[in-house]
């Protein structure tokens, strides 16, 4: 049952279906869309991101499967990542796809991914990490088999929450302090400047 007092609420896990967390944006209808549907769609999944990068309380990506491409990304935006062992790998493949990643998604990944050499492996190399080597990464913080998956996410959850909790208002201000480089390129490419326009030319090549 749905808990209806948000104040209750402490802590946010996010969860895929199957095996899948999220295989990513939909690159098809991307590719045969119209400039400004792109566009549009673009400045929603950079709001997203930013949306979760600060949110208000502590996150976690808890990785059922497969997180490829904008699904990795997505995962990357929460506070923690906790990956089910046996199945799955977390994954930025726009090198296999023959594609680029716009200015937003470059800032964002790494202002999570601090390794140079793991930088290497996933944004140049696309390298598919399993559970075991995205710990080694530092790319999850925890592996557990599938049956705990959700179980051992909101453990950590409680563990980082601790006995006081925090102030909403706090945590979301103390992100966009962390993320302001992300932040501040979220709103300005969201904005009217032509400069700042998103380049989604690179984005899509060769689709």
């Amino acid at each position: 049952m749905m808990n209806k007092n948000k104040s209750n609420i402490q802590a946010l896990i996010t969860t895929g279906k199957d095996k899948f967390y999220s295989n990513g944006l939909d690159l098809e209808w991307l590719g045969g869309s119209g400039a400004k549907d792109r566009e549009a769609f673009m400045s929603a999944f950079n709001a997203l991101c930013v949306r979760i990068l600060t949110f208000p309380m502590p996150t976690i990506a808890a990785l059922n499967g497969h997180a490829f491409a904008g699904g990795a990304m997505l995962a990357l935006c929460h506070d923690y990542r906790v990956m089910r062992t046996g199945r799955g790998w977390i994954c930025l493949n726009e090198i296999d796809l023959k594609m680029r990643f716009t200015r937003f998604m470059l800032n964002l990944i790494q202002s999570k991914v601090k390794s140079s050499i793991v930088e290497t492996d996933m944004l140049v190399m696309g390298k598919r990490f399993a559970a075991d080597d995205a710990l080694t990464a530092g790319l999850v913080t925890l592996i557990t088999g599938p049956d705990q998956l959700i179980e051992k996410s909101a453990g950590l959850a409680e563990l980082v929450i601790g006995a006081n909790g925090y102030d909403r208002g706090a945590m979301k201000d103390m992100k966009r302090d962390v993320y302001a480089r992300v932040v501040a390129l979220e709103q300005m490419l969201r904005g009217k400047d032509a400069a700042a326009k998103l380049d989604l030319s690179d984005l899509i090549s060769k689709l």
